[in-house]
């Protein structure tokens, strides 16, 4: 249950009364959705150097993994906000069951043309759990993300894992 603390002419700053977690939501025009369709990030040479991402991707999830290994039986993968799927790719080459979803751009076309499993945020969700979700860089730029967190936790296993990584310098991991 969240409650709202003070209010800006952009931004609503509010409290959960169970837990005391603070969320900031931002309110944003329509408009700026609009930019995402044709999104794609970096130039060129972020695609052409897609070797190297994966490789440091799935160095990532196997450390990842291996502090959960002693608690979690991790099977399969959700990466939410996959962009170009290096972490989709990575979670398979550790022999996961991978899938990412994206906001509908040319990342999901190219993502399945590498024979990933990636889909849109505005097609049906799986009917199925995921044992490792994953929101990496990816929170800060959903307005209202504790109804779409929500809203992918039905995802998530019973002994499931959420992982979320913001590149907010002021955010809550470095407030822990």
């Amino acid at each position: 249950d969240m409650v709202l603390v003070c209010q800006s002419s952009k931004d609503k700053y509010l409290k959960c009364i169970n837990c005391g977690f603070w969320e900031c939501r931002t309110l944003h025009d329509k408009e700026i959705y609009a930019s995402y369709d044709d999104y794609s990030v970096g130039d060129d040479s972020y695609i052409d150097d897609r070797e190297t991402r994966v490789k440091e991707a799935t160095r990532i999830l196997r450390h990842k993994f291996n502090c959960l290994r002693k608690n979690y039986d991790i099977k399969s993968f959700l990466d939410i906000g996959c962009s170009e799927g290096f972490y989709v790719e990575a979670a398979s080459r550790l022999g996961l069951d991978s899938c990412g979803i994206d906001v509908p751009s040319s990342n999901n076309d190219r993502c399945r043309d590498l024979g990933l499993n990636v889909i849109s945020t505005d097609e049906k969700l799986p009917e199925r759990d995921f044992d490792f979700l994953l929101l990496r860089h990816t929170i800060e730029h959903i307005p209202f993300f504790i109804d779409v967190i929500q809203n992918y936790l039905s995802l998530l296993s019973d002994n499931g894992v959420l992982c979320i990584e913001t590149p907010n310098q002021d955010g809550l991991f470095l407030s822990l």
